[in-house]
């Protein structure tokens, strides 16, 4: 039987994560292979006091770690599970707002034998937004979410330009993980926020094994304190910074002799995705608290600091501005030509 560990980062979670634990409580019937790691990140609630009470309903099954901060970030709290892991298990990152889906662990642990034990297994989600702070949202529930799917099945070339391009999902939580993969390729979280970016990035440039298998295990929530309903000058660094960590990760891969992809088709489809996250950055000031000069001002400034990507974005002087996040690039694109900050 498969070794099934769950890790969910804990900061401040008190009004969802008794939902969480016994989602899992459902998850697990008829499957007794696995542990569930808290890892708390300094809570000031209640948080560690529900986790505590599920032990025993969980038949002690809970493994309550901490970050050894306050606020450090999601990926320390995963990092730290990480290591906590053992090597021969199969890993889960369940975020404290979310779900997993009924008798999903022996289901999960079948279709990894069915599959012969793949370094990734990606599957469905189903995504509940009647929490979500836009209105318009709060009546949908959308049952196998994912728009990725004929991507995830393509040639690994394929999945990587598509990738770098912004046409897939960003997410860890979609995707069960072959833990001795991670482990062996040394693959950890960045600090900061959106840290999942570039974290599946290089699992996906990495694995030699990647199966999607169309099953709905895990139950999205579109809370008010998740990810994607908060934006914040760290939102904005974190974003950029997950884009900045990939640029890093294939400049020190060699695509040529493994995947027959050359630099410049590489580079294209970077800057082709670069510029619709900085697009999406933009777009997202329209209902966030930050006034649209500061996230103007913030987007070009942490740019600046990055001097390749800048200089790559400077030397698209010519590049014509096609989809809707292209147009708002370009607000940032004329910026950084007119500022004179290119070397």
């Amino acid at each position: 039987m498969i070794q099934i560990e769950i890790i969910i980062p804990i900061f401040n979670s008190e009004e969802t994560i008794e939902r969480t634990l016994n989602s899992i409580c459902s998850a697990s019937k008829d499957f007794e292979k696995f542990k569930v790691i808290c890892v708390d990140d300094g809570s000031k609630d209640k948080s560690l006091n529900i986790v505590k009470k599920f032990k025993s309903k969980l038949s002690n099954k809970i493994h309550l770690l901490s970050t050894g901060g306050i606020g450090l970030g999601p990926g320390v709290a995963r990092n730290k599970g990480l290591n906590y892991c053992s090597k021969d298990s199969y890993i889960i990152f369940l975020d404290s707002d979310d779900e997993l889906s009924e008798n999903s662990l022996s289901i999960v642990s079948e279709k990894i034998i069915k599959y012969k034990n793949p370094e990734l297994l990606a599957m469905n989600y189903e995504l509940n937004e009647s929490e979500s702070i836009n209105p318009v949202r709060r009546e949908k529930l959308n049952k196998g979410n994912r728009r990725d799917q004929s991507k995830l099945t393509s040639t690994k070339d394929s999945l990587v330009t598509s990738y770098l391009r912004m046409q897939m999902d960003g997410s860890v939580i979609f995707t069960v993980f072959q833990a001795k993969f991670l482990k062996n390729q040394e693959i950890t979280f960045r600090n900061g926020l959106h840290e999942d970016i570039d974290f599946i990035f290089n699992c996906y440039l990495k694995a030699k094994n990647l199966i999607y298998c169309d099953y709905i295990f895990y139950k999205k929530h579109s809370t008010p304190s998740s990810i994607i309903n908060t934006f914040s000058t760290s939102h904005i660094n974190g974003y950029l910074n997950a884009w900045f960590n990939i640029y890093k990760i294939i400049k020190n891969f060699d695509f040529q002799n493994k995947l027959g992809l050359n630099e410049k088709e590489i580079e294209t489809a970077f800057l082709t995705g670069f510029r619709g996250a900085v697009g999406v950055l933009i777009k997202n000031t329209d209902w966030s608290e930050i006034s649209y000069g500061e996230s103007i001002s913030n987007i070009c400034n942490t740019i600046r600091h990055n001097e390749e990507i800048l200089n790559l974005l400077i030397l698209q002087k010519k590049c014509t501005f096609i989809t809707e996040y292209d147009k708002l690039y370009e607000i940032i694109h004329n910026v950084l030509i007119e500022d004179g900050t290119s070397t």
